[in-house]
C-alpha cells in the first residue's frame, strides 16, 4: 500500500561548463542519457565499418542503432544518433552503458565533421559545433 511518486529521479552526476559553449553554434536533439563531453566526433554509418581505433576520446555519431551497433557504445566516451527518442535502442543502451547521449539530431552524420571536437551537452539536448582555431 506504497504510494509511489509520478517521477523518481537519480542522481545526477556533477557537470561542468565551459564559459565559452553559450556563444558556440549547436545542433539540437532529444537527450537519451543525460551527461557531458567533449571529445572527437567519429561519423559511422554502418557498424561493420566502424573504425578499429575508436576510444574514450571518442563521441560515436550515427544515422540510428541496433543490436548490431552494440558493442561500439562500450569504447566511446558518448553518443549522437539522427533519430530515435527516449525509448529508441539508442537512448537505452547509452543509459544503460552510462554514456551520454542525444538521439533525433537532425543530419548530425552531415553537418558534423569526422574528427571535429564537438561539445556534448545531453542535459541541455545540444551538441556543440567547436571550430578550430583560426576559422
Amino acid at each position: 500500500r506504497i504510494e509511489l511518486p509520478d517521477v523518481i529521479y537519480g542522481d545526477l552526476p556533477a557537470s561542468f561548463v565551459p564559459s565559452d559553449v553559450p556563444d558556440q553554434e549547436y545542433l539540437s536533439g532529444i537527450v537519451g542519457s543525460t551527461g557531458f563531453v567533449r571529445g572527437r566526433a567519429r561519423i559511422v554509418l554502418d557498424p561493420a565499418d566502424a573504425p578499429a581505433d575508436l576510444d574514450q576520446k571518442d563521441i560515436l555519431v550515427v544515422p540510428f542503432s541496433d543490436t548490431s551497433w552494440t558493442p561500439l557504445f562500450s569504447g566511446v566516451r558518448g553518443l549522437i544518433a539522427e533519430t530515435g527518442g527516449l525509448l529508441s535502442h539508442s537512448a537505452i543502451i547509452a543509459r544503460e552503458y552510462g554514456l551520454p547521449a542525444l538521439v533525433n539530431v537532425k543530419k548530425a552524420t552531415r553537418l558534423i565533421r569526422d574528427g571535429q571536437i564537438v561539445t556534448l551537452d545531453a542535459r541541455r539536448g545540444r551538441v556543440y559545433l567547436n571550430k578550430p582555431q583560426g576559422e
